[in-house]
C-alpha cells in the first residue's frame, strides 16, 4: 500500500495496517482539512469498512466500473449492483459505511469533516448541511469532474496551491449543499461586495484598532482577499470612501532615491499615486500632495 501524504483521520486503518500488494492509495489534506484521495485496487479485496466513527461526510465518486459492488450503512444495506463510471454516493462516517467489493476499482473520495462543513455555512450566513441525499450510485458528472481535477495534485501534494484547495472545497460545498442538502445559492456571490462575515470581521478589526496599529493589508488577509479587491468590497458593501497614506518611509525613499539620480523622481511620484487611486482609494494622505497638486496646475 502506497501513500503521498498522512491524513491524520484513521483512513489507512480501513484497509488495514500491513502492505498490501493489490492496493495503491494516495492522499493528501487540503489547506481547507478536506481530505482527499485516490484509492486504486488490481484484485479482490473484499470488505472495506470505517475504522472508527468520524464527525465526517465521505464522499466516493467511481473512477472506473466496479461490477458486483455491495455497500451497506449502520448495518442495512442501501446498494447492490455494479458502480459505473462517474457514480457516487455520500457517507456519514459515524454510522459505520462499509462497502464489498469482489472485482478490481478505482475510486476518488473526499473526506470532509463536519466542522468544516460548519465553518463554511457560518461565514456564509446559511444553515448547516445536516444531510445529504446523495444515495450510492447516483451519477454525477460535476463530482466526476472535480475528483478528476484534483487528481494531479496527489502526484505533487506539497506543491498544490492553496487558492486552488479553497476554490475547489468551496466549489464542492455548493454543489453538495445545493444539490442534495436543500440549500439556496447565496445572492451576494458575483454582487462584488464583501460576504457578511467578512464585513463583519473587518468592522470589528477596525472596531478594535480605532488608535491605529492595523492596515489594509491585514484586514484585507483577515477577509482572505487580496488588498485591491478588499478595498473595492468593502466600499461596495459600506458605502463608506477608502482612504490610503503614503507617508513617511515610502515619501523618504522615492526623495533619497530621486537625489541620486538612480529614479525619475516626479514620474514615480505620479506612478505610485496613481496605482494606489486605481486600486480603490477615494483619499490618499501623502507629504507628495502639495508637490503633486502643482504638477496638475
Amino acid at each position: 500500500m502506497r501513500s503521498t501524504a498522512s491524513s491524520g483521520s484513521g483512513i489507512f486503518r480501513r484497509f488495514g495496517e500491513k502492505w498490501n500488494p493489490i492496493l495503491d492509495m494516495r492522499t493528501r489534506k487540503t489547506a481547507s482539512s478536506v481530505i482527499f484521495s485516490r484509492v486504486q485496487c488490481e484484485g479482490v479485496l473484499g470488505e472495506i469498512a470505517g475504522a472508527a466513527p468520524e464527525r465526517t461526510i465521505q464522499v466516493a465518486i467511481q473512477l472506473r466500473h466496479s461490477p458486483a459492488a455491495e455497500v451497506c450503512v449502520s448495518g442495512k444495506r442501501v446498494f447492490s449492483g455494479d458502480l459505473l463510471v462517474g457514480s457516487a454516493g455520500a457517507f456519514d462516517l459515524e454510522c459505520g459505511p462499509k462497502a464489498y467489493l469482489t472485482n478490481s476499482f478505482d475510486s476518488a473520495e473526499f473526506h470532509i469533516p463536519r466542522a468544516t462543513l460548519d465553518d463554511i455555512a457560518a461565514r456564509h450566513e446559511t444553515s448547516r448541511v445536516v444531510d445529504l441525499s446523495l444515495t450510492c450510485g447516483t451519477y454525477d458528472p460535476v463530482l466526476e469532474g472535480l475528483a478528476r481535477t484534483m487528481l494531479p495534485t496527489l502526484e505533487h501534494p506539497y506543491d498544490a496551491n492553496p487558492l486552488f484547495d479553497d476554490a475547489l472545497v468551496l466549489t464542492l460545498y455548493w454543489h453538495l449543499a445545493v444539490t442534495y442538502g436543500n440549500q439556496r445559492l447565496m445572492r451576494q456571490f458575483g454582487t462584488g461586495k464583501l460576504a457578511p462575515w467578512q464585513e463583519r470581521r473587518a468592522r470589528e478589526l477596525i472596531d478594535a484598532h480605532l488608535a491605529g496599529g492595523i492596515s489594509i493589508d491585514m484586514l484585507a488577509a483577515a477577509c482572505g482577499l487580496s488588498p485591491s479587491h478588499f478595498k473595492r468590497a468593502f466600499k461596495e458593501s459600506t458605502g463608506m470612501p477608502v482612504a490610503a497614506y503614503n507617508v513617511s518611509g515610502e515619501y523618504s525613499m522615492v526623495k533619497a532615491a530621486a537625489e541620486r539620480g538612480w529614479i525619475d523622481g516626479p514620474r514615480v511620484m505620479n506612478e505610485i499615486l496613481t496605482s494606489i487611486k486605481r486600486a480603490g482609494a477615494d483619499l490618499i494622505i501623502t507629504y507628495h500632495a502639495l508637490e503633486f497638486a502643482a504638477s496638475r496646475r
